[in-house]
């Protein structure tokens, strides 16, 4: 036989039937009482090596005043007596001690009986859960929906909630003083400011070096071409300046054609520039790359 109980529940009653060694019928053996002689009432945890075991012999199997009433037994004592040898003939109830179901980390009690006339020696198993069966749990609990990882899905929305001050609306205060008159528009206002371009004032903290590279930049001439050969690029057009005024002004200057031009064999090619003529629409000489450009290949000159 089995039963759940909560480990380090008190006041725990135990009955179940004691069988007739003499009999083959499956008859309960009725007329022991905690004097019978050789009784021997033992437990023992699945934590513990040894077992605390109660005797008649050494007087440790105490009687039961009230059936069904528990009482703590004495130190080292437990309780036993027949419940009713006529309508329940076998049937016996046992009092321990609420420490042998307190035992720290036990999962198991086996409680065994043995050793009067005529018993068949009973064992009886307690499981120590952590979960108390024998209290009612809610009667919606199933509609919960506790999942396997214990996430509750259905939770009603909560309304009444004291002891803090609720927040509303955008009246609290903020990290920095807001650009605008809420979040909204602070970020509008951000997003407008990237949008319109955006203004390095300084590099790693410094000024100087913020002007210098804009000036750099500044300096880097884009065009784009309408042909030309393995020495030679015919612009079509230039940026930065928009004209060359000087014949030979990109004299010492590297060409660069963007990683993306139109003739992939020129994609990232670079040499120096050893001639370039005036206008808006210059011819570069520089030292041969492997391919000509064509018509609408783009190029930097730096």
């Amino acid at each position: 036989m089995s039963l759940l109980i909560k480990n380090g529940a008190t006041s725990n009653l135990l009955r179940w039937k004691l069988l007739d060694s003499s009999q083959t019928n499956g008859a309960g053996l009725t007329g022991l009482t905690n004097a019978s002689s050789g009784l021997n009432i033992s437990t023992i945890c699945d934590v513990e090596a040894s077992a605390t075991a109660y005797t008649s012999a050494g007087s440790t199997i105490q009687t039961i005043a009230t059936l069904g009433t528990y009482a703590a037994p004495s130190a080292s004592d437990c309780r036993f007596k027949e419940v009713d040898s006529t309508n329940h003939p076998g049937l016996y109830e046992f009092q321990f001690a609420d420490a042998r179901f307190g035992v720290s980390g036990a999962k198991k009690l086996i409680i065994s009986v043995s050793g009067a006339t005529n018993l068949v020696q009973s064992d009886f198993l307690v499981e120590l859960v952590a979960d108390d069966p024998q209290v009612a749990k809610p009667a919606n609990f199933a509609s919960l929906g506790i999942s396997a990882g214990g996430h509750v899905s259905n939770v009603d929305t909560l309304t009444t909630y004291t002891g803090n001050t609720p927040q509303t609306g955008d009246a609290y205060a903020r990290l920095g003083a807001p650009a605008g008159a809420s979040t909204a528009a602070d970020i509008a206002a951000v997003k407008s400011d990237i949008d319109a371009g955006v203004n390095v004032t300084e590099i790693n903290g410094n000024a100087n070096a913020a002007a210098n590279v804009s000036k750099a930049n500044q300096a880097i001439m884009r065009g784009t071409c309408s042909g030309g050969t393995t020495a030679t690029a015919v612009c079509s057009s230039i940026t930065t300046p928009a004209s060359l005024t000087d014949a030979g002004q990109l004299i010492g200057r590297t060409i660069i054609f963007d990683s993306n031009t139109t003739t992939a064999n020129l994609q990232g090619q670079a040499s120096n520039i050893t001639a370039s003529t005036t206008g808006a629409t210059p011819t570069l000489t520089f030292t041969a790359m492997t391919h000509a450009p064509t018509s609408g290949d783009t190029f930097s000159v730096v």
